[in-house]
């Protein structure tokens, strides 16, 4: 505490006012910044975990529908940029717990019989922000799109 009170006493006599406020404020601004931050991170982790519990019927002009094969978790159908597609959360084959999400073409999903493991990916969905789970990672895939429904 003692040399704490030093550096300041020095910087006080060192630099000007202005000059202290600002870096007073900077600090401030950049603390502030990490609270917004830290909020803003537990906001989306608890929407992610929302998600995952109870995924909606519509979400971001996706429609969630049955996909009718036992890996399959939640799947939602839209189309994107004109192309009918699917994207999934399902079970990989290395175990129970390990899953995965994924796009692929309508085409694709219904000649593969709905199986992700039989059917080629259009793309992979890849989350935005650092929780990498899965659910995280369709939920980001779906708000990115600009898609439109397809109509049951």
């Amino acid at each position: 505490m003692k040399k704490a009170k030093t550096v300041l006493a020095w910087a006080a006599d060192c630099l000007e006012t202005e000059t202290l406020e600002g870096i007073e404020q900077s600090q401030f601004d950049d603390i502030e910044q990490a609270w917004r931050s830290a909020v803003e991170a537990t906001k989306e982790r608890r929407e992610i975990k929302a998600f995952a519990a109870d995924p909606p019927a519509t979400f971001q002009g996706w429609t969630r529908f049955d996909a009718d094969h036992e890996v399959v978790e939640a799947a939602y159908r839209a189309k994107n940029h004109g192309t009918p597609v699917v994207a999934a959360v399902f079970r990989t084959d290395a175990g129970e717990d390990e899953l995965d999400a994924q796009e692929f073409s309508m085409k694709r999903w219904i000649d593969s019989g709905g199986n992700p493991h039989v059917a080629r990916p259009n793309r992979f969905c890849v989350a935005s922000g650092s929780d990498d789970g899965a659910y995280a990672r369709l939920r980001s895939h779906l708000q990115t799109f600009d898609v439109t429904s397809l109509a049951e």
